[in-house]
């Protein structure tokens, strides 16, 4: 995938607001760097799946595993994407990324669903 849609009033979402209230910019930073990864490794035989090592995503994010936790169990909790963690990996669903995909994606996920 090339790129997913970000709406330019992101910052007035409340979920946003929200997250930057409770995490700082570390919120903001791990919810839309989480979809940047996952679009990075988009599978089109299993959308909106990923997986990444606590490791990889604290190094790239620069923060504490505990603090990423707190952030995904709150993305969780309010139903954004849903983050499971199992042996030192974080296992991510994101239901409607397909929906925010680009067009060529897009395009190729239906053709792939017929």
């Amino acid at each position: 995938m090339k790129w997913f849609k970000h709406m330019s009033d992101s910052l007035s979402d409340p979920f946003i607001f929200e997250l930057i209230e409770n995490f700082g910019g570390d919120g903001y930073l791990v919810f839309f760097g989480t979809l940047s990864l996952m679009a990075a490794e988009f599978d089109i035989n299993f959308p909106g799946k990923s997986q990444f090592s606590v490791k990889f995503l604290a190094k790239n994010f620069q923060i504490s595993d505990k603090k990423l936790r707190k952030i995904f169990n709150f993305i969780t909790k309010k139903g954004k994407f849903f983050v499971e963690y199992c042996n030192g990996m974080y296992f991510i669903n994101c239901p409607k990324f397909k929906d925010i995909c680009d067009n060529f994606t897009r395009k190729s996920l239906s053709k792939s669903t017929k």
